[in-house]
């Protein structure tokens, strides 16, 4: 990317101006105008006009969609800069030993973005979400799919290989910034009783292993055949650890219908991996991060959709998922 000296503004489009106008920008970064995106694709090869570019704020990234299923992606502070140089490695060595599909780097410059393959297909959680209650069949084959991606990702991968990984993925937050919160989101006497006692259950849980943990599996980090329904790869490994395989199944329950998609998923990941998934610790995961999604709330309307749902949403999962916890657990 064409560098410039001392400080620039970065102004991508209207949207992107506000969101970005408390950003401390880095030196590197300073200057990234549409303009300057197109100038640096043209390092990669991709030809573009600036008018034809429509970026989109990515936590401390700004993402590029372009034509031929590639992804640009341009980091707008120096901690956005590490998470892009981590996933990068994540992704090189998950090409390097794994058969399912992930992105995969095409073009890496000195100034820290890249040019990325995305994952071709259909990305659309909360209509598939919507449909396993009933189509069982479809959250079996959903199922089996992680279930076989999650072995190859847990026992393919040499650990040596990603040394310096966080040792736990980001998420929940830190549980003292979950209880500060909560008063503040809700009045819900029985969630606010509850969950002291489950946070800090959850935080007790033991790391017993390391190896390769997205950090964020689910319907919404999976692309689908627009046609057939079937799982033709992931993405996002901004979250990626080198943490407790556990981590990897808490977002494959629900707060309705039957566990068909867990099912599915250890009965492929048991016998392949020869080990035995604990399914009241991931319960106990799912509702630690229930709590922190409705902790995040805090300045959001009630009827706002901050992490795809509503307050009243963010509660029913969390009450759902703390009296399931409590069954299995205690």
């Amino acid at each position: 990317m064409a560098r410039q000296s001392e400080r620039f503004t970065l102004v991508c489009n209207e949207h992107l101006a506000r969101a970005l106008a408390h950003i401390s920008m880095p030196t590197y970064a300073r200057g990234v105008t549409v303009d300057e995106i197109a100038r640096a694709l043209r390092e990669a090869g991709v030809v573009i006009g600036s008018g034809e570019l429509a970026p989109e704020w990515r936590d401390e990234r700004i993402v590029v969609p372009l034509a031929g299923e590639r992804l640009a992606w341009f980091p707008i502070t120096e901690p956005g800069r590490a998470r892009l140089a981590r996933e990068r490695r994540v992704l090189r060595v998950l090409a390097a030993h794994c058969r399912f599909s992930a992105p995969r780097i095409l073009y890496e410059s000195p100034d820290g973005w890249d040019l990325r393959a995305r994952v071709p297909g259909r990305v659309d959680p909360w209509a598939i979400y919507a449909r396993l209650p009933g189509e069982p069949a479809l959250a079996r084959a959903i199922g089996e799919s992680i279930g076989a991606i999650l072995a190859e990702q847990h026992t393919r991968v040499p650990v040596a290989e990603l040394s310096g990984l966080p040792t736990r993925p980001g998420w929940p937050v830190a549980t003292e910034r979950i209880l500060a919160a909560l008063s503040e989101v809700t009045d819900a006497e029985d969630v606010l009783a509850a969950a002291p006692a489950v946070l800090a259950a959850a935080d007790a849980l033991p790391d017993d292993d390391q190896v390769l943990v997205h950090g964020d599996m689910g319907l919404h980090n999976l692309a689908f055949d627009p046609s057939s329904d079937a799982v033709l790869g992931v993405f996002d490994y901004d979250d990626a650890s080198l943490a407790d395989r556990h981590r990897d199944f808490r977002y494959l329950v629900f707060d309705r219908g039957p566990d068909d998609l867990l099912d599915a998923a250890l009965a492929i990941y048991e016998p392949a991996t020869r080990l035995k998934i604990d399914r009241a610790r991931v319960l106990l995961e799912n509702t630690a991060c229930a709590c922190s999604f409705l902790a995040e709330r805090r300045g959001h309307a009630p009827e706002t959709r901050p992490c795809g749902r509503t307050l009243t949403e963010d509660l029913g999962w969390v009450r759902a998922s703390i009296a399931r916890s409590r069954a299995s657990w205690w």
